[in-house]
């Protein structure tokens, strides 16, 4: 056992245990460097008993795709056969055991899964994958597929990975964290790895100093002389413990002789330490294996089997960073002169040198055109970048610059891409091509900073200014110049600008850029062809790779347009291939209309948590408008619920946002949800203010499709009770007049519900039993329970209570099963009217499921949502997620209500 890690050791042994038995799950090691992760991962493998496949990220390999996913699948490469034939090809083409040169990402992922499902069928698999924070993009993006698929597999996954550098895909997963021994365990830790007694002084002040890091430790007692142990000699002030830690390496490298110096180095830039790869380099300068025996001596490097390892991760820095730049190139240039891996090859070659160098740009170059080729754009960012650092014509570095940095933006790298368009625009400036295809990027960019007035002058300028020399390109510019008026509901400005850039294409067929901007456009100006835009471009969207990019355009129209069937397949499936591609920056821009879908037709527990992950990262990824959007989702969805406090934040973070940027979109929203809210309250002064500045934002924008922002009528309702009769009746005639013209299915039924509160006591029966006809034909649960509750509330005051109670209980129970606390108050307050006093029955737990079941009672036993998280294997957002439905399902609100609930059973 290792000191201090009892209970570590317990988790992950329990994982194996589980994972014997069929059910696997995952558990990722965070902490700092040092602090034991390898160690215990070590553990893991010597205790674990079941068949493990390792694999490692080497920073040295980060920009080779699916490297470390090689290393992990070798030994089980025999079960492709096991494999459906297109996925082991996939496979096979990732790693270049086969033909294929264009590789899917996702189909990748798909077939590291199956392969792992067919191999554990035959016994259970431990995946230990260390470094996870240098593991190629590709390499990951399949791991973490694995990693939540871990449970149906089964097979047990434990990673490792530095808590300043875990990777956003990694942090998402099931996590247990490492943090500094006690000092009860740092001592007897120090003590166990000193070759002498340590009198107590020592070792108080040596553990103070480690902080509870056990590599500091270590290195700290191999550092001391033996008089300083015993306290015969002062010792040196100790410093930080990482900077301890390092010097204590550097001390040990630099007194071994330069031979010596120089294999570790050859060996840190080879990257996986492969015996023969490295001596086949050494040779090229006469050395040969002998170089390694001083550092073997001192305990820095082992051969276990074929490979060098080195003691620590730490080692292979400091060997690296104490190198000079001159060494380093030297290294990599001994590296390149024996690899015959092209892309190893290719980053070596253009690692081994200083200047300009055209071998070094063309490998890199046509490494770039491989990554490309296999989804991986990170890695093509990098290989580009240093292509163009390479080249000497200052218009071909730029171009390339301009290459990496549209690359590192599909990629989800911002920082980078914008880095690398600044790099490349001083350099082309005399080629109006090449500033086209950065025109781009660059309002992309402008456009995630919030400056969107910029982003769409500069794009018009460069469209105008290459319209006669490329209209192609002057076409995808002008419909990127489209964004800044759909945000800010200008629809009939964005569809002329759409338009205008479709008369250059001619009549060339579209492509899914066109057509999705073009559905988007039509659909917001109430084009009458919307319609069929939009199915064509989700039709063409999913039969396309790369369709998913295109969900801005497609699935907030489908949503809008009542296409709920299509919706639902389109978001789905593009929100899969961007969790599962690692589209991080991408994902958002397709949770988003999903939590849309799922809120209209009544799944607001799946909405909320859509809307909320959609928020968190498009802050992450730097696109606060998008993150604007969200926020107003957000509101909205706890207007619904009556969450007053949530709506109210998030509705004035999207309010001030678009303050910042001009835009009015999240602004639209927000009023929107504000005005619900108050309408919800009663308050209908209140919600009149907010709903007509909703309004006015649509109406002056040009916005004709009625569902978009759906606020018409909540502004009759309020307007009624408001004592406003002649402005709602205005309102509902403009609504009913565009509804028909528009074929709106839930639009229509909001009409006939409002006709049914404006008529008089002989005729409003008809209306209402209209709008719930209406309402068949649409699932949207929340506006048909609205409905029945007016239409409840109306034959009450008629006096007409046996008729008024059916209605009021089925909108009861819809409000209740939605969580819409406010309205479900109403509907009860006028059952109580009605005479009847509805008694709230004891729910079972028998209707949760059984993954609910396990979090409900570890939650009423007292441990929190991690605890929980780290003792089913899954996420805290998974738990979340579950105690969420929980609390709906039992009708209580918080952690106390569950625990009650549990001591009344």
């Amino acid at each position: 056992m290792i000191i201090g890690r009892d209970l570590e050791q317990s988790v992950l042994g329990n994982l194996i245990a589980r994972t014997r038995r069929g059910h696997g799950g995952t558990v990722i090691v965070r902490g700092d460097p040092g602090i034991g992760k390898t160690a215990l991962l070590d553990e893991v493998v010597a205790s674990a008993g079941v068949r493990t496949l390792r694999a490692t990220g080497f920073e040295s390999e980060a920009d080779l795709p699916f490297a470390a996913l090689g290393d992990l699948l070798r030994p089980i490469l025999n079960s492709l056969d096991d494999v459906p034939p297109l996925q082991a090809d996939a496979l096979r083409g990732a790693l270049g055991l086969g033909s294929t040169t264009a590789v899917d990402p996702v189909s990748v992922e798909v077939a590291t899964a199956s392969l792992l499902r067919a191999a554990a069928a035959a016994e259970p698999l431990l995946l230990v994958v260390d470094d996870m924070q240098w593991l190629d993009t590709g390499s990951l993006n399949a791991v973490v597929y694995v990693a939540r698929r871990a449970a149906q597999l089964p097979v047990a996954v434990v990673g490792a990975a530095r808590v300043e550098e875990m990777p956003l895909a990694v942090a998402s997963l099931a996590s247990l964290s490492l943090g500094p021994l006690a000092a009860g365990h740092a001592e007897e830790l120090l003590r166990s790895r000193a070759s002498t007694n340590v009198v107590p002084a020592v070792v108080r002040s040596l553990v103070e100093a480690a902080g509870g890091n056990p590599l500091a430790l270590h290195e700290l007692v191999r550092g001391l002389s033996p008089a300083e142990l015993l306290g015969h000699v002062p010792v040196a002030d100790p410093i930080a413990v990482s900077t301890e830690a390092v010097l204590a390496f550097r001390r040990r490298i630099d007194a071994l002789p330069a031979p010596t110096r120089t294999a570790l180095l050859v060996t840190v830039a080879e990257g996986r330490g492969h015996v023969d790869r490295v001596l086949a380099a050494l040779r090229t300068a006469s050395l040969d294996a002998t170089a390694f025996e001083p550092a073997e001596r001192h305990a820095l490097i082992s051969f276990p089997g074929d490979v060098v390892q080195f003691r620590h991760p730490l080692v292979r820095s400091v060997v690296y960073q104490m190198a000079s730049p001159a060494e380093r190139r030297a290294a990599h240039g001994m590296l390149a002169a024996i690899d015959d891996d092209p892309d190893r090859r290719a980053w070596h070659l253009g690692s081994s040198v200083a200047g300009p160098d055209d071998v070094g740009r063309d490998e890199l170059r046509a490494m770039a055109d491989r990554a490309l080729g296999r989804g991986a754009d990170a890695t093509a960012a990098r290989a580009l970048t240093r292509a163009a650092e390479l080249t000497a014509d200052a218009l071909e570095r730029g171009t390339l610059y301009g290459k990496a940095a549209r690359a590192a933006s599909r990629a989800g790298d911002i920082p980078m891409a914008a880095h690398l368009f600044a790099s490349a625009r001083p350099l082309i400036v005399g080629d109006l091509i090449a500033q086209a295809d950065l025109a781009v990027l660059e309002a992309d960019l402008r456009m995630r900073g919030g400056d969107f007035e910029g982003a769409y002058l500069e794009l018009a300028r460069r469209a105008e200014a290459i319209g006669s020399l490329d209209p192609r390109r002057a076409t995808a510019i002008l419909l990127v110049a489209a964004r800044p008026h759909v945000y800010k509901m200008e629809a009939e400005t964005a569809l002329r600008t759409v338009q205008r850039a479709l008369e250059l294409v001619g009549d060339a067929p579209l492509n899914l850029l066109q057509v999705s901007s073009l559905a988007m456009t039509q659909t917001m100006a109430g084009d009458p062809h919307a319609r069929t835009t939009t199915r064509a471009a989700a039709e063409a969207g999913l039969a396309t790779k790369r369709g998913h990019l295109h969900t801005l355009g497609i699935g907030w129209p489908l949503v809008w347009l009542e296409e709920y069937d299509l919706a639902r397949r389109f978001v789905t499936w593009a929100v899969q291939a961007q969790r599962e591609g690692g589209h991080h920056s991408f994902l958002p821009q397709s949770l988003l209309p999903e939590a849309e879908l799922d809120f209209r037709t009544g799944r607001w527990v799946e909405a909320l948590e859509a809307a909320t992950e959609a928020r968190q990262l498009f802050m992450e990824t730097r696109q606060p408008t998008e993150a604007a959007i969200a926020a107003s989702t957000i509101a909205r969805i706890a207007a619904s619920c009556g969450d007053d406090e949530r709506c109210a934040t998030n509705a004035m973070e999207a309010i001030n946002s678009d303050r910042s940027s001009g835009l009015r979109a999240a602004t639209a929203y927000a009023e929107a949800a504000l005005g619900h809210l108050a309408l919800a309250r009663r308050q209908h002064q209140r919600a009149v203010g907010h709903l007509r500045r909703a309004r006015d934002i649509a109406v002056e924008g040009g916005v004709a499709e009625p569902w978009q922002l759906p606020v018409g009528a909540d502004l009759v309702e309020a307007l009624l009770h408001a004592e406003l009769s002649e402005e709602a009746f205005s309102v509902l005639d403009h609504l009913e007049e565009t509804a028909q013209r528009r074929d709106r299915t839930s639009v229509l039924a909001a009409v006939a519900r409002c006709r049914g509160l404006l008529a008089p006591a002989d005729s409003f029966v008809d209306f209402f039993r209209c709008a719930l006809a209406i309402h068949d034909r649409a699932p949207t649960p929340f506006e048909r329970a609205r409905t029945e509750l007016c239409f409840g509330e109306r034959l009450r005051r008629a006096r007409l209570r046996n008729d008024a109670r059916e209605h009021l209980r089925a909108a009861l129970d819809t409000f209740e099963a939605l969580g819409a606390r406010p309205w479900a108050e109403r509907a009860r307050g006028e059952l109580r009217a009605s005479g009847e006093t509805r008694r709230t029955d004891v729910k079972s737990t028998a209707q949760l499921t059984a993954q609910e079941q396990e979090v409900a009672g570890l939650v009423a036993r007292g441990a929190t949502n991690k605890e929980v998280a780290t003792n089913l294997f899954v996420s805290t957002k998974t738990v979340e997620f579950h105690l969420s439905n929980v609390y709906r399902k039992l009708g209580i609100r918080s952690r106390t209500e569950l625990v009650r609930y549990f001591m009344q059973k």
